[in-house]
């Protein structure tokens, strides 16, 4: 049950479309000390001392640090700007790229952690800027085209590879990433305007922990062991099962494209859908559910359908996790998706660590099963949240009459 009652759009224009793509470009930006290593780390393994084992280290620091950066960003009860605060975090962003490209054997482990620190930290910042700037009527559309930003920036990673790192080198092109996130901190920091103090918003006010928001960050924390699962061993297990390395790719590729779009058409159903956002992120972990069991096939075709069906329903829910969280407590919304976040990234951390072990010495079947029951807890549990929510909303009821 998700109160539509919230406040009314006093932003530059009608409903403040401008201000979910600024979101949507502070995420890829702020995600690219992470996917920007992933894409490029053959380049710089035969450059640095960064074996295979190398990305895996980073993914954690960077996601653990996030969780760091989330819980910090929930306990700051400060009167703030909120596009100084995300302005800041870009710039932080540019300056662990630059130190990347600058000192690459020291950098490649500091930068994503302080990276993964600054994701963490602007994600709740950014979720409170879509509630404040955005209509309530694209709050899910909002949230949708943010989340699906961490897909598009796998995509533009990736193709940046090519175009870029190849010919001039992988230091370069960090350098050149790391520049135009720096122009864009800049940007953000002229526009500065909205300014949170203690007299206009509740987040000053700590917002304790309870079952309800304990159970959304389980959700995102098994919801992210998934997604980042996913995307880290998809292209190796269809290669192992017979399919070329090319023909795996675009098979991920197909997939992120996938999930790029269920993200957004989620924000919207969120917004104009009858049903509850809970029943839409029941759903996509079900789906998830049945594309991680068609990954245990060895049917070529049903792979590829389960490929797309995991990423879609089983890395598709992030926008609306957060939406559901957010718009559950008004007023609190940045302490309550910090709550959020620091589920997902604890998921995002530990997850492929745990997938891999269980790949490497367990065996493909043991490992996708082990998604599978992840993503149909996951669906418990966003359950039990809603029924939670719905039986606070029946007592506020019952108060108010």
């Amino acid at each position: 049950m998700l109160a539509k009652d919230k406040q009314t759009f006093q932003g530059n224009n009608q409903y403040g479309f401008g201000t979910a793509i600024n979101v949507a470009v502070v995420t890829v930006l702020t995600s690219t000390p992470i996917f920007l290593p992933g894409a490029t780390s053959q380049l710089i393994s035969k450059s640095i001392n960064f074996g295979p084992g190398g990305i895996g280290v980073i993914f954690t620091l960077y996601w653990l640090f996030s969780v760091v950066g989330a819980y910090i960003s929930r306990n700051d009860h400060r009167p703030f700007s909120i596009q100084k605060r995300i302005s800041q975090s870009v710039l932080i962003t540019a300056l662990a790229l630059a130190f990347i490209a600058i000192y690459p054997q020291f950098g490649i482990w500091v930068g994503p952690a302080i990276g993964g620190a600054v994701y963490g930290y602007s994600q709740p910042y950014t979720n409170l800027l879509i509630m404040k700037e955005c209509s309530n009527r694209i709050h899910g559309f909002a949230y949708g085209l943010k989340q699906a930003a961490i897909p598009a920036a796998t995509l533009i990673s990736s193709l940046a590879v090519p175009i870029i790192a190849v010919p001039l080198g992988w230091r370069q092109l960090f350098g050149i990433i790391a520049f135009f996130t720096l122009i864009y901190s800049l940007f953000l920091a002229k526009n500065s305007q909205t300014i949170i103090s203690k007299s206009q918003n509740k987040s000053t006010a700590k917002l304790k922990l309870n079952w309800h928001l304990s159970m959304l960050a389980l959700t995102g924390s098994l919801g992210a062991m998934v997604g980042n699962s996913l995307g880290g061993y998809l292209i190796i297990s269809l290669t192992d099962s017979g399919f070329s390395l090319t023909a795996a790719s675009f098979i991920a590729a197909v997939s992120s494209v996938a999930n790029i779009i269920v993200r957004i058409i989620a924000g919207v159903a969120a917004d104009r859908g009858k049903k509850s956002p809970y029943r839409y992120l029941e759903f996509m972990f079900v789906f998830g559910m049945i594309g991680t069991l068609f990954l245990l096939t060895n049917i070529n075709a049903i792979q590829i359908i389960g490929s797309i069906l995991a990423y879609a329903g089983g890395w598709g829910w992030a926008g609306l996790l957060h939406y559901v969280t957010g718009a559950a407590y008004p007023g609190k919304e940045r302490q309550a998706t910090a709550v959020s976040q620091m589920g997902v990234s604890l998921g995002a951390s530990f997850g492929p660590l745990i997938f891999g072990c269980l790949f490497s010495y367990a065996g493909t079947q043991i490992a996708w099963i082990s998604l599978f029951i992840a993503c149909a807890v996951a669906m418990i549990t966003v359950l039990i949240a809603y029924r939670i929510e719905y039986k606070n909303s029946e007592k506020n009821m019952e108060s108010v009459i």
